[in-house]
């Protein structure tokens, strides 16, 4: 139970992805030949290759007559349509983006009709044989007409399929007996291997080029930033979060730390709207590498250490503590305190910029809790006016970007100030490698001359970025989806946080590592002064749970309050999580989005935090249940057949 409640309510539900009626035309065309071909995939996570003798199995269900049979032609039906309606997927998928993720279970259907079918199979005679071989070339035929790109796999696959059915047709009336079905199993065992070499080879999709060996894994987890801070925050007990240039999801989970890169679909959706509404640049808001180096997000997420990676600026009010290894001194403690509250009503009409400084001003609560102070966040930064320059291989034309060879560039240049924070934003409205034909450029066509239509794709845009001293400093790229792919949400605004620097900053680059069509449109350029962040965040570390103590699903610390306000804690809120003040319940809130908070009055207390995994109590009720159920139904049964027995000797 709370296994599927988690999955029902997850992070993704807060992505706005696009639903249609029809899955793109691609997928209809790649459809029938990635049945038995392990190279082409159709996309939306529909992985199906499957062995050659599907396809005669499946032409003996139907060329049969058995009445037995019916329900399993049904399913197969069934289960084949919904394969081809994206609704299907959809629900199938936890009502986020629509992906067969359920196909494993087509897969058994197809396992178990090769299995009831394999003995009619093994014993056709030559006209059911013919007519099994000519479904075969009708089907061969259509899928090698639709398919994008004719390959080895659909060839030796159908080849295959054919020799299994004249073998079992020609040879089941020989005097040997076995000899039909032992060619055919050994037809099937090549046609596994063979399907297997066109997957993992280098003839195919090189698939195994993505593995790596386990001392290269081993080497990537001591290099990694979670490993560094781990070293070089040796000794300090408290609990606190690192972020760096340079994180890989969930990194964090190999070393035992506590990190700002994570990578679930069943996330908090608390947090994942967190991510969405501050813009964040992240490939979805349950996949996040970080929250833009900015001094008021690494405050309010705990950020205390931060690894540098080569040409990326220093978020501001870090310093060097070992190696590439820097310690903020604004960092905020697990439980900080204020009595100034934003009201989420009006958080919500903030800009994503605007949100990020209000975390510093206050909390962001539903209501105002008494004794409190009702706060309107100001805001200092400033929009900067800009020029777009293009290099030889791109050209704007309005909003749309045309990008004629990969890793070409184009520059926003514009004039800006010290001592600031820098923040591109825009929205990415789609992607396409052909002209629509409104264009004025003399260049239609553009990557891949095909008349058919393009895979689900995703492109990576790169970011970096010249202070007027010549330095450039790198950031993390943005991955990009297109229409056709199975996570696009439509237009998508992202805010892509440049870093801070002393020296003025004067261009921004953008590098794409596609060629194609880019519609971008609502371009801004932001700059943020920093110089009241610090004592905004003193002010929050004015008062401080102290004596913290961690253990398992449970939190415990102390505060001395001269007078009353609220504790801010960044554990993401759940109902999972209860809390008691000086051993009396408390009232534990959802604040500033994705985190928690209580109300204290003033004085010394004591703070109990337990987490309980919601409706796990009910969930095991019903589990009992149903192994009750179980056991009475098989007594009943076993009691049904001993009578039956008595009965039928009397």
């Amino acid at each position: 139970m709370p296994v599927i409640l988690a999955y029902i309510g997850d992070g993704r539900s807060s992505e706005s992805y696009v639903h249609t009626w029809i899955y793109s035309m691609d997928y209809y065309r790649n459809f029938l030949a990635s049945m038995i071909n392990s190279q082409t995939k159709p996309g939306y996570l529909t992985h199906l290759g499957y062995n050659a003798v599907a396809l005669p199995a499946v032409c003996v269900l139907f060329f049969t007559k058995n009445k037995s049979w019916r329900p399993l032609r049904l399913i197969f039906l069934g289960a084949t349509a919904m394969l081809l309606i994206p609704a299907f997927g959809w629900a199938f998928n936890g009502f986020s983006y629509m992906a067969n993720r359920w196909v494993w279970a087509y897969g058994m259907i197809i396992a178990y009709i090769v299995a009831v079918t394999w003995q009619d199979l093994c014993k056709i005679d030559i006209r059911k044989g013919l007519g099994i071989i000519i479904a075969i070339a009708v089907y061969s035929s259509a899928a090698l007409l639709m398919m994008n790109e004719i390959n080895h796999n659909i060839i030796f696959s159908l080849i295959t399929a054919l020799l299994i059915v004249i073998v079992c047709m020609i040879l089941n009336k020989s005097p040997k007996k076995l000899i039909a079905p032992v060619l055919a199993v050994i037809l099937v065992f090549a046609s596994f291997a063979g399907n297997s070499a066109y997957f993992f080879s280098s003839h195919g999709n090189n698939h195994i080029a993505s593995y790596v060996s386990y001392g290269a894994v081993n080497n990537k987890i001591k290099r990694s930033a979670a490993s560094k801070v781990k070293k070089a925050a040796k000794g300090d007990d408290s609990f606190y979060r690192y972020s760096g240039g340079k994180i890989h999801y969930n990194e964090s989970t190999y070393v035992g730390m506590n990190g700002t890169s994570f990578y679930w679909s069943m996330e908090n959706k608390n947090l994942a709207e967190f991510v969405s509404e501050t813009e964040q640049p992240a490939n979805a808001a349950y996949m996040f590498r970080g929250f833009n180096d900015s001094v008021a997000m690494n405050a309010v997420t705990n950020v205390k250490y931060y690894v540098k990676n080569k040409k990326t600026s220093i978020p501001y009010g870090f310093e060097k503590l070992k190696g590439k290894v820097y310690q903020n001194k604004n960092a905020l403690p697990f439980g900080y305190t204020t009595n100034n509250v934003i009201k989420k009503s009006d958080y919500d009409k903030l800009s994503s910029l605007e949100k990020q400084q209000a975390l510093i001003q206050g909390v962001v609560l539903d209501n105002v809790p008494s004794d409190m102070n009702t706060v309107t966040p100001t805001f200092t930064y400033k929009s900067v006016p800009y020029t777009v320059t293009c290099n030889k291989n791109t050209a704007v034309e309005g909003e749309k970007v045309y990008v004629y060879n990969a890793k070409s560039s184009i520059n926003i240049k514009f004039s800006g100030e010290k001592n600031q924070e820098t923040y591109l934003r825009y929205t990415f409205n789609n992607y396409s490698n052909i002209d629509d034909g409104k264009s004025n450029s003399d260049k239609k066509q553009i990557g891949k001359n095909t008349s058919k239509h393009t895979l689900p794709s995703k492109m990576k845009m790169r970011f970096s970025s010249q202070t007027d001293d010549g330095k450039k400093y790198k950031t993390d790229f943005v991955t990009c989806y297109s229409s056709s792919y199975v996570r696009y949400t439509g237009a998508k605004t992202y805010l892509v946080g440049l870093g801070y620097t002393e020296n003025a900053k004067n261009s921004i680059k953008i590098t794409f590592d596609k060629p194609g069509i880019y519609d971008l449109s609502d371009i801004e350029v932001f700059e943020q002064p920093i110089d009241q962040a610090s004592q905004q965040i003193a002010d929050l570390k004015a008062d401080t749970m102290q004596n913290v103590k961690m253990s398992k699903n449970k939190i415990t610390g102390t505060i001395d309050l001269q007078k009353a306000k609220m504790l801010c804690i960044s554990i993401p809120y759940s109902k999972g999580w209860s809390a008691t003040v000086d051993g009396k319940k408390a009232e534990l809130l959802q604040a500033d989005t994705a985190f928690s908070a209580l109300a204290l009055d003033k004085g010394k207390h004591t703070i109990e935090l337990q987490y309980h995994t919601p409706y796990l109590k009910e969930g095991a009720y019903i589990s009992t249940a149903g192994v009750i159920a179980f056991a009475v139904l098989i007594i009943i049964t076993e009691k049904r057949k001993k009578t039956d027995y008595l009965s039928s000797n009397q």
